[in-house]
């Protein structure tokens, strides 16, 4: 930061998450000294920014509230590329490779394995499910992969299947395979204002989501019709929305088609990014007014 200001370069801050008050809310670190000096590191890197960009609604409003003005503020919220998750037809060899049996329904989670994402409740589901013919798929990594592993194989639940991370272009590939994906988020205040981006490419792919969370991104499928939103945690609410999205495959199909057209309107990346450029160039044009007024002046 300090170099781009010396050099006369704009700084942008892009806040996806907030992370002093996480570490505080879940106990990592006690609210001390420690603590102390990092809410003033945030709030000083947050005051010398030219720009700050949220990208959820919650974040935005925390950060007005910790002193960003509204000059600085930008908006970027998770999108989705449409052009790579789109509707499409299944690819036979989806399934063979996934593991999956003649008849099962898979349901996928892609993306990263985090304690904040409390993965914990698609395991209590699969418990629920297992003399189902429903298989879950976990893609990706993270710090909580290992253990989740470990307590899917203390539980004998042979309707899940863990795999490494893989391209986008892959996922989207799989997902055309899918009865629905998952977006999990853990419970807490701390995560109200998260924006789970695991719906996203799911209802660009004109599939439905199951949402298990209480935060932003549950109240946004609830408000598109893209999905089922199930209560943090509760393994047997989401085993519930798996068999209702497997009993009524016109009401999943609707709910997919209405999250596709969500996206389309408002979550393609090219119109968000689009619409973040417009943002900072507005701010760039007000700096460099403010600063030739300045200079001006200077020189009487």
């Amino acid at each position: 930061m300090v170099f781009a200001k010396l050099r006369r370069q704009r700084v942008v801050i892009i806040v996806a998450d907030l992370w002093v008050d996480s570490i505080v809310e879940i106990g990592t670190i006690p609210d001390g000294a420690l603590v102390a000096l990092l809410r003033r590191a945030e709030r000083a890197m947050l005051g010398k920014a030219d720009a700050v960009t949220a990208v959820t609604e919650g974040v935005r409003d925390a950060l007005l509230l910790k002193g960003v003005t509204t000059q600085q503020m930008t908006w970027l919220p998770n999108g989705a590329d449409t052009e790579m998750f789109s509707p499409g037809p299944e690819d036979p060899t989806v399934r063979a490779e996934l593991g999956c049996a003649s008849g099962e329904y898979l349901f996928l989670y892609a993306g990263t394995h985090g304690y904040v994402h409390g993965l914990e409740v698609v395991l209590d589901a699969a418990q629920e499910l297992k003399d189902e013919p429903v298989r879950f798929v976990l893609v990706g990594g993270g710090s909580e992969k290992e253990s989740l592993q470990e307590l899917a194989s203390t539980r004998g639940l042979r309707n899940v299947t863990f795999l490494d991370p893989v391209p986008p272009q892959e996922v989207a590939r799989m997902l055309r395979s899918c009865t629905a994906g998952l977006a999990t988020v853990r419970e807490g205040d701390v995560y109200r204002t998260i924006r789970s981006a695991k719906m996203l490419p799911t209802m660009s792919s004109g599939l439905p989501v199951i949402y298990s969370g209480d935060d932003e991104g549950s109240r946004l499928v609830a408000a598109a019709g893209a999905g089922l939103v199930t209560a943090p945690g509760d393994g047997a609410d989401l085993a519930k929305a798996v068999r209702e999205m497997i009993a009524s495959p016109e009401k999943a199909a609707a709910l997919g088609a209405a999250g596709r057209n969500w996206i389309e309107a408002n979550a393609s990346w090219h119109q968000l990014v689009g619409n973040w450029l417009e943002q900072l160039e507005q701010i760039d044009s007000v700096g460099a007014g403010n600063a030739a007024v300045a200079n001006k002046g200077a020189s009487k």
